[in-house]
């Protein structure tokens, strides 16, 4: 309560303070333009005796100084504004759009979609993420889920909207020609993932399980019924790779 008190009593300071400082502007203002007006009905011989426009003209310096800190300032809060704004939209380890960005741009991709629609999710899970936890430590394991999006976002930054969906999973969103979208995309990807992995040690190599589902407009009630379908496409494709790394790899894992 104590706390709570004080935080009003500053603000309620502050905004006393703000208050009279605009009182005092506009009181300037005014009084500049009276005397303005008084100084041009003088005539020319007598306005070198008038000292006071000197005076009234270096406050109006301060008063443009002021305005233009104040004017600052509120810019400053809308920037400030709009970086918060786009924080909430974005995952603070990865860089990529988060899961709420995710919801937003679903939900306004189905209201827009018709019968026409080209629309297209592709699944994607990062392979052995629990072996570098496991083995290396989470910091490890943060950097490969990094370089993982890394890898993702290079791969598709020109034909989709890539997301974090939630801990070792990714979504990309295309729209448009997406089977072309995608093959250029994986292809893209694959190869960042290889130009990754070749500085780094086997257990913080970039392994990508991805699936891909397509919008089909006269069954899909839902996007997220696509997505469901890329999610089962992408564990298919976790079960083929899991298979053929089978012999060669000597730490079981669930996930692969």
């Amino acid at each position: 309560r104590e706390w709570n008190r004080t935080l009003l009593e500053h603000f309620s300071m502050a905004a006393i303070k703000n208050n009279i400082s605009r009182i005092v502007h506009v009181i300037f203002l005014i009084a500049f333009g009276i005397e303005l007006i008084v100084y041009l009905c003088v005539s020319p011989n007598n306005r070198y005796l008038i000292l006071s426009y000197y005076v009234l003209f270096a406050m109006l310096l301060i008063v443009i100084q002021n305005s233009v800190a104040e004017f600052s300032k509120y810019i400053n809060i809308g920037a400030n504004s709009l970086t918060l704004e786009n924080a909430a939209y974005v995952d603070s380890l990865t860089e990529l759009n988060n899961r709420t960005a995710l919801n937003r741009d679903m939900d306004e991709l189905e209201k827009s979609s018709n019968k026409n629609s080209s629309i297209a999710i592709i699944q994607m899970d990062l392979n052995f993420l629990k072996r570098t936890n496991d083995m290396l430590g989470h910091v490890a394991g943060d950097r490969l889920l990094k370089n993982a999006a890394d890898a993702i976002h290079t791969g598709f930054e020109e034909y989709g909207e890539c997301y974090r969906f939630g801990g070792d999973e990714f979504i990309v969103i295309l729209i448009n020609h997406v089977k072309e979208k995608y093959n250029l995309g994986i292809s893209a990807m694959e190869k960042a993932c290889e130009k990754i992995n070749a500085t780094l040690p086997l257990l913080e190599h970039v392994s990508i399980a991805y699936g891909i589902a397509y919008y089909e407009p006269e069954s899909d009630t839902s996007l997220w019924r696509v997505q469901e379908r890329a999610d089962a496409a992408m564990y298919e494709h976790k079960r083929m790779m899991k298979e053929k790394h089978a012999s060669n790899n000597n730490y079981k894992d669930d996930r692969i």
